[in-house]
């Protein structure tokens, strides 16, 4: 699917500054098969044991315990770990693994408080955007000021820093930032599918729990 993206032009990017944006990395055709397997899906509100502001809804799920009714973007997984391991300037990617699937829904007033992602997904963190727009802001701290922020339209990819990329273990960029609820006054929702490795998936991560496939609508 993304033979004609050059990824490691968009790494380097994503390594100097924390994350890089591909525009229209998906045609409309793509983005209402995407969209129309998401609307399939039984969304939850995420246990907040945090001060970081979580307005959204989502739906996770692991490599290894996959929707049946979800075939599209089951291989945009697929194809998505593919195009990482592809790098040839960054080797460290070469057994990422798109182990994660998480895909969020927000509404006009939703938000993503100012956080750091977790060390457990290291390289890189995989973004797409499905419908709706947003704000996406990378700060200079978790408390601030903006860095600079990029705004991912429909069919973009946003790339987004995690440990190792640099290539040395010891260094943690993660960059802190900021994500606002839908901006686009036509869409209701903002869909956004992310993809991301985890070094420690038998591990739980605190109030954050994935769901079986007998949560889909159609199963």
């Amino acid at each position: 699917m993304f033979d004609q993206i050059k990824i490691d032009h968009y790494l380097q990017q994503n390594l100097e500054h924390g994350a890089a944006l591909i525009s229209q990395a998906f045609n409309q055709k793509q983005l209402q098969i995407f969209f129309e397997e998401c609307q399939t899906l039984k969304f939850s509100r995420p246990e907040i044991v945090s001060d970081v502001r979580q307005k959204f809804t989502r739906f996770a799920f692991q490599k290894t315990d996959v929707p049946k009714n979800i075939p599209a973007i089951t291989k945009l997984r697929q194809d998505i770990e593919t195009w990482v391991q592809s790098s040839k300037n960054f080797a460290q990617l070469r057994d990422w693994q798109a182990y994660d699937t998480v895909i969020q829904k927000y509404s006009h007033d939703g938000e993503l408080g100012a956080h750091l992602d977790l060390k457990r997904h290291p390289g890189v963190i995989v973004i797409c955007s499905i419908s709706g727009a947003c704000v996406f802001a990378i700060l200079h701290s978790k408390k601030g000021p903006v860095k600079f922020a990029l705004q991912p339209q429909p069919g973009d990819i946003l790339l987004l820093r995690a440990p190792g990329l640099s290539g040395d273990p010891n260094l943690d960029d993660r960059p802190p930032h900021w994500v606002s609820g839908n901006i686009h006054e036509s869409d209701p929702f903002r869909i956004s599918v992310t993809f991301r490795h985890n070094l420690k998936p038998a591990q739980p991560i605190r109030a954050f729990s994935y769901d079986h496939p007998q949560r889909s609508n159609d199963v």
